[in-house]
């Protein structure tokens, strides 16, 4: 059931938005922050 949920949220995320939100954990903006400010569950 989780992996239903977490792939529906995938789909709504562009391939362009993911690669930006993992250059912010690169320049060294913590992954819990990251979560909040793009409301990744």
């Amino acid at each position: 059931m989780i992996k239903a949920k977490e792939d529906l949220y995938m789909k709504k995320m562009a391939e362009h938005q993911i690669v930006s939100i993992l250059k912010e954990t690169e320049a060294g903006i913590p992954v819990k922050e990251l979560c909040r400010k793009y409301a990744i569950l």
